[in-house]
């Protein structure tokens, strides 16, 4: 509650000290107002997506330094399917965007269209079939994990359940996304017209 109140006074303009009443605008007014909650909103977006962006990145390096240290063949492709996964998240997270600020992309013709929910139902395959081969093969993974130290076990563990998790978020994020642009859209159509005595 606190930050929206935190960003009322920022399109508002009105110090801290100040309390943000009812405070009749006209039509440029109100549409001023929805710009900058506009800005705001890209702003925020940007930085989330950013953030997820490096977190997935530093995730995909340490995938790329487990395929190395393991030499067991189903681990290795375990840990190949998981970096799969984890850059389609990233693709789908920045699908929009790399859409938007990329418009040579769009000059291509490709024989087949991609799009988010190909990616998800690619992503979706991929996860399955890393949550399979863990789960049918659990035996010859412990123990190769439990060879080497138990923290590595519990490591190994949560690496292979990342891609999963990173697919939520990702596709949470990109919910929250457009439902805060289709509020932002809908706050439009509430415009009032306001006339003064």
């Amino acid at each position: 509650m606190s930050r929206l109140r935190k960003i009322n006074r920022a399109l508002l303009g009105i110090g801290y000290d100040n309390e943000v009443g009812d405070i009749p605008l006209d039509i440029d007014e109100q549409e001023e107002l929805i710009n900058k909650l506009e800005i705001i909103n890209y702003d925020n977006n940007k930085q989330y997506i950013n953030f997820l962006t490096i977190l997935n990145l530093i995730i995909c390096g340490i995938y790329i330094f487990l395929i190395k240290k393991y030499s067991n063949r189903l681990i290795k492709i375990i840990f190949v399917l998981s970096l799969q996964s984890m850059l389609l998240s990233l693709i789908i997270l920045r699908y929009n965007i790399i859409i938007k600020d990329l418009p040579m992309i769009n000059k291509f013709k490709f024989k087949f269209n991609i799009n988010n929910n190909k990616l998800n139902i690619l992503n979706i395959i991929i996860i399955i079939t890393i949550n399979w081969l863990f789960y049918s093969n659990y035996k010859e993974i412990s123990s190769v994990a439990d060879k080497t130290n138990k923290n590595t076990s519990v490591l190994l563990h949560i690496f292979i359940f990342l891609p999963s998790l990173q697919y939520i978020i990702s596709n949470l994020t990109i919910y929250w996304i457009k439902l805060l642009n289709n509020d932002i859209t809908d706050l439009r159509t509430l415009k009032y017209k306001y006339k003064s005595a």
